[in-house]
């Protein structure tokens, strides 16, 4: 065969496992194959399909060019074999030839030995028997693959293998390799139209890969290939190639395609990676949990490749993550899976047969390609959550509602809780927020599950079905996750008594009123108003808006630039002006050192947190009188702790306890504040 030979035999090598999809990646560039071994797939084409099949092939390994077939059953058939083939037409001027071999089943057992004795037969045949070659130019890989006594020759066309694209700046342990990332999404033969979801996504892979099919992109664009400083093959069929495949990209058409990790420094990498295979515009990357996944369509693909749990001391959590998984995927109808785990054992810990599955290998770990397929809007996994007694819990909520019908009239209250306890084994309150009707998950993060979080949900159907409820309206929070999914009702304005707030229900830590402070906000209204007031912990939704509604002054310590921005907006919702407030930021614990006594306040508010409390208890009254110093003759202090972190008995000898008054009616008392007042001079 000569360099302008019209037909080479071509060798597409893969992964085990991968072989079809290669093979249908061959037949759409319009190539033939067949299986010539485990992992290596025969077609002859022409020299242009060297520049094309290294281009676009997505899932193959390597693309070689036979030299040579022969049969050899010991080392000296194996030289003399070699040594006969013309390499004068194959190897250029000045190659450094780099032979690899490999033996199957063959009485020529040694690769180490096989290799010395091709580099021997090459450099004999091209200087003669004993001569040397001069190799300071580029390297050219012959391939010798002998199974039983059949000998392939073959030069590799690729140099670094396929599955170096060229987007990923480092190769890091743990990462799915490029090729078998495409191979998975060919394997489920994923359409562009459907959406795509990895909620493991690491650096990245199987979105990218994704969306490289999706536009139609040539995943070796951007990278070079040995075989092009080959003298006989032309430079112009490599142009044609590459202006062929810049001629196809077709960003059109493509649903989403979503990669979510829990780990932010992965995230960060995927989105580096997307930009530079430059498909960035077509994948999202997301900061997320794989609990909280939710559909955002009627149909579409997870497909990912979640973590193993090799490594010694993460055997527990990937088997967790592992039973999980089903229950993510039943929230998902008309949404089918592709997971590649280690091992055969997912479907027996899960109890779900897969619709397909393929045994494939990351690396050295043999693993299986799982596919639960979805039909016609059918869960691909049902659930196998329960929630017992959801009748009396639903009966239970609508006579509450029935209870408090008259508070939003009778009142001036509009966000009041209607239910606190456990349901199924699941701590849940359930509040009304104006409009918007607010689940909460109150359990332990650690415990957090997509079993669980399911659970949750259920609990927020029965909810919204006793309440007569819309779903648009309802805010799911659960335990442990950074925001709720429901993004429907992302804020809403809450009146009471005549003091508006901005509400964000589906906010899982500061939601934007705090319910167990009603009646200490009604305190202050009454002992505000012309006074001047110092708030060192103000937050939109505790005790400042009461306060600036009829203070004379209102100075007020923000712990950041965010809670400032909240709390600017709700004072400006109730028309109060700015010129009767000022604002800082700072620490309330810090913020009462550093303020100078001056003239004095009338009322200092106080309000700490979980965190606050447990920083100072149980020096609560130590604080109070460090407050007092700062009042004006006959001023007032009013301190407030979270129920929870104070003891049951515990008294404050100087302070007034004003919990029993100030405890609003509708909330628990462990779901409170403890309060207590000091007027100026300890009185």
């Amino acid at each position: 065969m000569s360099g302008s030979a019209t037909s080479c035999e071509l060798i597409a090598t893969a992964a085990f496992g991968v072989e079809s999809s290669v093979k249908w990646e061959l037949s759409r560039l319009g190539y033939e194959a067949k299986g010539d071994q485990p992992g290596r797939l025969v077609f002859h084409a022409g020299p242009e399909a060297i520049a094309r099949t290294n281009l676009y092939l997505r899932a193959a390994d390597r693309v070689l060019m036979v030299v040579g077939r022969f049969e050899a059953r010991d080392f000296d058939a194996l030289y003399e074999g070699i040594r006969a083939i013309d390499w004068k037409q194959w190897v250029p001027q000045g190659a450094k030839i780099t032979p690899y071999a490999n033996a199957v089943r063959s009485p020529i057992t040694s690769e180490r030995s096989s290799q010395s004795i091709v580099k021997r037969a090459i450099v004999d045949a091209l200087a003669g028997k004993g001569g040397s070659i001069r190799e300071d130019a580029d390297e050219l890989a012959v391939d010798v693959s002998i199974l039983g006594t059949a000998v392939t020759v073959s030069l590799d066309t690729s140099g670094a293998g396929l599955h170096k694209r060229g987007y990923r700046p480092r190769a890091q342990a743990g990462q799915l390799k490029e090729t078998l990332g495409a191979a998975l999404v060919l394997t489920c033969r994923w359409k562009r139209d459907q959406p795509l979801v990895d909620p493991f996504c690491g650096s990245g892979t199987i979105p990218i890969e994704a969306a490289l099919l999706a536009s139609n992109r040539a995943p070796g664009m951007h990278r070079s290939f040995a075989s092009e400083s080959w003298p006989w093959l032309s430079a112009s069929l490599w142009k044609k190639a590459r202006d062929e495949a810049q001629s196809m990209i077709d960003d059109t058409g493509i649903a989403p395609i979503v990669g979510s990790d829990i780990n932010p420094q992965a995230v960060g990498l995927a989105r580096q990676c997307a930009k530079n295979a430059g498909v960035e515009h077509l994948v999202r990357f997301e900061l997320a949990d794989y609990r909280a996944l939710r559909a955002e369509h009627a149909r579409g693909w997870i497909i990912s490749n979640p973590p193993y749990g090799v490594r010694v001391g993460e055997e527990k959590e990937a088997e967790a993550i592992h039973r999980d998984l089903p229950e993510v995927i039943a929230r998902m109808p008309g949404w089918s899976a592709g997971l590649l785990l280690a091992g055969e054992e997912f479907e027996r810990r899960i109890g779900r047969i897969a619709t397909h599955r393929r045994k494939l290998y990351n690396a050295r770990i043999q693993c299986t390609f799982y596919q639960y397929l979805a039909h016609d809007g059918s869960v691909a996994i049902e659930s196998r959550t329960e929630v017992g007694n959801l009748d009396a819990f639903q009966s239970g909520l609508a006579k509450r509602a029935r209870h408090v019908r008259k508070w939003p009239e009778s009142r001036d209250v509009f966000a009041y809780r209607l239910f606190e306890g456990e349901v199924g084994g699941v701590p849940i309150v359930i509040d009304r927020l104006g409009d918007a009707l607010r689940v909460h998950d109150l359990g332990d993060a650690e415990n957090a599950s997509a079993s669980r979080m399911n659970r949750v949900e259920r609990i927020a159907a029965a909810a919204r079905e006793a309440l007569e409820w819309p779903e648009q309206a309802t805010a799911v929070v659960h335990a442990g996750e950074g925001q709720s999914h429901k993004r429907t009702q992302e804020t809403c304005v809450v009146r009471e008594r005549g003091v508006q707030f901005e509400v964000r229900p589906g906010e899982p830590d500061e939601a934007g009123i705090d319910l167990a402070l009603r009646e200490a906000r009604q305190w202050v209204a009454q002992r505000a108003a012309g006074k001047c007031v110092l708030d060192v912990s103000a937050r939109p939704g505790l005790l400042t808006e009461a306060a600036a509604m009829v203070a004379s002054h209102l100075e007020a310590v923000t712990p950041d630039e965010h809670t400032e921005a909240r709390l600017r907006r709700n004072l400006h919702l109730n028309g109060v002006s700015e010129s009767s407030v000022t604002i800082s930021r700072g620490r309330a614990l810090a913020s009462i050192d550093d303020i100078e006594p001056g003239d004095g306040h009338d009322l200092i508010l106080c309000v700490l947190s979980s965190a606050e409390a447990r920083e100072i208890a149980p020096a609560f009254g130590d604080l109070l009188e460090s407050c007092a110093d700062l009042l004006a003759p006959g001023g007032l202090v009013l301190l407030a702790v979270p129920a929870s972190e104070v003891e049951e008995r515990f008294e404050i000898a100087v302070a007034r306890d004003l919990t029993r008054s100030l405890h609003p009616e509708d909330i628990k008392p462990s779901s409170g504040y403890r309060f207590w007042t000091l007027r100026a001079g300890g009185d």
